[in-house]
């Protein structure tokens, strides 16, 4: 399925998660203050977890066919950690303000990704082979 808005959507989307993954890893302890509700061995798993879905992401990218079903899945991921920081927000006194607005703003960021993806895969359906 080849598509270059899909693979610019995937690559933003790898950039993202990398660089986060990345800041999460290199300051796990300020972040886990900074959010209030893990400690830092739970922000540096969850920068890991990042980095490897980031490396994923930079390979469906980068390939010349990028499977449907395998952009579905970025998707579904994309939609669960949206779902999760609502749950996280809708959770009373679990979290302070300026952790909202960034819990917030990554949701955001990372449900617009979902869209542009989905985007994508409705274009690479419609364009002839």
């Amino acid at each position: 399925m080849p598509t270059q808005f899909l693979g610019r959507a995937l690559m933003a989307n790898a950039m993202f998660s990398s660089l986060s993954g990345i800041y999460f890893l290199m300051a796990s302890p300020q972040v886990a203050a900074f959010l209030g509700f893990i400690g830092p061995p739970q922000v540096v798993t969850l920068g890991a977890q990042l980095l490897v879905f980031a490396v994923w992401l930079f390979w469906l990218a980068g390939r010349g066919v990028i499977p449907r079903w395998q952009v579905v899945i970025v998707i579904v991921f994309d939609a669960v950690w949206v779902g999760g920081s609502v749950l996280l927000l809708a959770s009373p006194g679990e979290i302070g303000t300026s952790a909202m607005w960034a819990v917030a703003i990554a949701a955001d960021v990372v449900g617009l990704f979902g869209v542009l993806q989905a985007i994508g895969l409705r274009r690479a359906r419609q364009s002839p082979a």
